[in-house]
């Protein structure tokens, strides 16, 4: 040790090396101890700190303060301990105004740097809200302690515009840059190691309740078994899903996840009637038989404890939706199923992809051509009088569909079937049939974008009247897309109709030109996932936040979505807003739990519309009182000008209800009675709708003025 600061000594020139001289040690302990400490140690380090020599020897000169030479070496650095100890402003005072200057920037530099806040937030576990506030305070005291060596250092690594990047950037600047920068991040980690380690811990805590990645390994069952992966890839019509389907009633076992309710209830008679017992389970409803082998279900409502042979997953690409989509990536990775069977179009096939790699798991792709053409018109429709028996008139708005409808009747001779989102699925079955029965009066269909999944329509030709729909997260009208625009075209010419090639057209001349480039445009790639934290999850990371953030589920899921650790490039958060709406809603009901909140933010309902989620909290208030809870819900009379809007609404309520008392069953006591409210209200609505068809234009003309004028509710809104 002693030949080694010996040598070092003799770098400096302070003593003639001489190997020959033993009496070495003593030299070396002259000379350590005419220096500084923190000089001895960077010495015994072997590089010795800049100005370490002043003051040696004689003692005159500039004595080394304490923390002066707080630079440890290459490997040490500096240290902001030492710099603590140098008192306040004393050499910031005696700092030319060039350097002052010089060093502001450099701490400029670093606080606005992305690089520093991603290091801060993944190494040093500082959160977003704390950052800002954390390296004001450490610049403001670095400007306070620094040191003339260090203030020395920086500037040999000071570049000439630290805020300027520039690709043809020097190298040497480069590396200048990145040690700058790990020189400055030391000593701020330091500085949040010393003054903020309750903060950080708490959040590292926080981080870590919230991790999401390696979600996949949530689901032991599916884990612990070697499952196999077949994607059936194909446009509309080509017969991905029966081929799927086939597979599942071969097998002794087995599960049909449906992306509606519709489907999963026809997915429930088809099995049945093929032999197989099967169960139904859906949001709403629960049929279920001691015998079944099979199951049909909504994807939220699969199963994923029971070990099957096959199940069917479809619509995949719905695995990217913002309200939904967290469903598909749960069934994707959760069902204990030795064959999952997945269609969809191709635009999900990479994500699959890329799931089937992180699983360890094979992954088989099946792909399907459109069994009839589908083909664009050359000239648009132009008037309404040129509808034809087969047609599909397209549009957006549900005033547009009643306006339509009559327009339709009113020119021609053929009475409209209507379809939109907002109709009970069975009143959409009964339009269908109507629709697709060629006895029937209803040559001509009129709907929104609902027809494009979930429904087997005799389409011949698609008209769109409009190229735009309205978007409520932007709040503004946006051109439909290229998979929008495929699957509603691709409901006309199906191979169980009787025409020999599906057509697309447009209402106006200028919306043709934009049909057929969307027609031939490949499908946008779906790159993220959805994805919900369990509630075990949320309980964990409610247990380290405070008592007003864990009473506001809204305030406490935003801050979970702000913490949680998403696997990069692979999920999304999905309903954030609607739960952080309803979440702000519960706050004021203190004596229920934080599970039972959970329960009820998650309901499928939308927070937009004012009856649905008034009736909603009077279920909370009376579920809060520990009191039976009523369905509290009254049909209209048939006299209302609105009285088809609250049909629906009602509709909504009662299937909400149902909902409820497939999660508290001891509390929401009138599910028969919901049962048979619903019953009702879907019948009241087909007889609405067929009232809509008055023979007289005159009629028709007055009916859709009343409704169009009709007052309607306000969107709830929370301020």
């Amino acid at each position: 040790m002693l030949r080694t600061v010996w040598g070092a000594l003799a770098r400096r020139g302070l003593v003639e090396l001489d190997v020959s001289n033993w009496a070495a040690g003593a030299h070396a302990r002259l000379a350590c101890a005419a220096l500084s400490s923190s000089a001895e140690a960077a010495f015994r380090e072997g590089v010795a700190a800049p100005g370490a020599s002043a003051g040696t020897g004689s003692g005159k000169g500039r004595r080394n303060k304490p923390g002066s030479g707080a630079r440890g070496g290459k490997k040490g650095g500096f240290s902001w301990n030492e710099m603590r100890k140098v008192k306040y402003n004393s050499y910031c005072n005696r700092m030319s105004s060039s350097d002052r200057r010089k060093v502001k920037q450099m701490l400029s530099w670093l606080r606005c740097n992305d690089k520093t806040e991603q290091d801060a937030l993944r190494k040093l576990h500082v959160s977003r809200e704390l950052y800002p506030q954390s390296m004001r305070n450490f610049c403001q005291k670095f400007m306070g302690h620094v040191t003339e060596d260090l203030k020395d250092h920086l500037i040999g690594l000071y570049p000439y515009n630290p805020f300027k990047s520039s690709p043809w950037r020097d190298p040497e600047e480069t590396k200048r840059r990145a040690k700058l920068h790990r020189v400055l991040f030391k000593l701020y980690g330091e500085f949040v190691a010393r003054d903020l380690s309750e903060q950080t811990e708490k959040y590292r805590l926080s981080a870590q309740y919230s991790d999401m990645r390696g979600s996949h390994m949530w689901y032991v069952a599916a884990r612990s078994m070697e499952r196999k992966l077949v994607y059936h890839a194909g446009p509309t019509n080509s017969g991905k899903t029966y081929q799927a389907l086939q597979r599942l009633v071969r097998a002794d076992t087995g599960v049909y996840c449906a992306p509606l309710r519709l489907l999963a209830a026809e997915g429930y008679d088809t099995r049945n009637r093929q032999g197989a017992v099967t169960d139904l389970v859906t949001g709403q409803e629960m049929k279920v038989s001691p015998f079944a082998t099979h199951s049909a279900c909504t994807v939220e409502m699969a199963d994923l404890t029971k070990p099957i042979d096959v199940a069917v997953l479809d619509e995949i690409q719905m695995i990217a939706d913002p309200d939904r989509g967290y469903a598909w990536t749960r069934a994707l990775l959760g069902l204990p199923a030795r064959e999952i069977h997945v269609c969809g179009d191709d635009s999900a096939l990479e994500l699959v992809q890329r799931f089937a790699k992180k699983m360890g798991e094979d992954l088989e792709v099946r792909r399907y051509e459109r069994h009839k053409p589908l083909e664009v018109e050359s000239e648009p429709l132009r008037d309404f009088g040129s509808v034809q028996p087969g047609d599909c008139l397209i549009a957006f708005s549900k005033k547009e569909i009643y306006r339509l409808k009559l327009e339709v009747e009113s020119r021609t001779d053929y009475k409209c079937a209507i379809i939109y989102g907002n109709l009970p699925p069975e009143t959409r079955r009964q339009q269908a049939e109507l629709f697709n029965d060629p006895a029937s009066e209803y040559k001509v269909l009129v709907a929104t974008d609902a027809v494009g999944m979930g429904l087997n329509l005799s389409v011949r030709r698609i008209i769109f009247t409009k190229m735009e729909k309205y978007c409520g997260a932007l709040n503004a009208h946006r051109t439909l897309s290229s998979s929008q625009v495929k699957q509603i075209a691709g409901r006309a010419g199906r191979r169980s109709s009787a025409y020999e090639k599906g057509l697309v057209s447009a209402l106006n001349e200028g919306d043709m030109a934009k049909i057929g480039k969307l027609m031939g445009a490949g499908l946008k790639k779906q790159r993220l996932a959805g994805i919900l934290p369990p509630y075990e999850q949320i309980e964990m990371f409610a247990s380290l936040q405070p008592e007003e953030v864990v009473n506001n589920l809204g305030r406490l899921f935003r801050a979970f979505a702000k913490t949680a650790q998403l696997e990069d490039g692979l999920y999304f958060m999905c309903r954030t807003k609607d739960i952080e709406t309803m979440g702000r809603l519960l706050t004021k009901f203190t004596e229920m739990s934080l599970e039972e909140k959970y329960k009820f933010v998650i309901a499928p309902i939308d927070t937009s519309n004012r009856d649905v989620v008034l009736s909603m909290l009077r279920y909370v208030q009376d579920f809060a009182n520990r009191e039976p809870v009523p369905v509290n819900v009254r049909l209209p009379s048939p006299r209302s000008e609105t009285y088809l809007h609250k049909l629906e609404n009602c509709f909504k309520i009662l299937s909400l209800y149902l909902w409820l008392s497939l999660r508290f069953p001891d509390e929401f006591v009138e599910k028969d009675k919901a049962e048979l409210l619903l019953e009702q209200c879907t019948h009241c609505i087909e007889e609405a709708l067929e009232k809509l068809s008055p023979e007289s234009v005159k009629q028709k003309r007055v009916l859709l003025e009343a409704y169009i004028s009709s007052p309607r509710g306000r969107p709830f809104r929370i301020k």
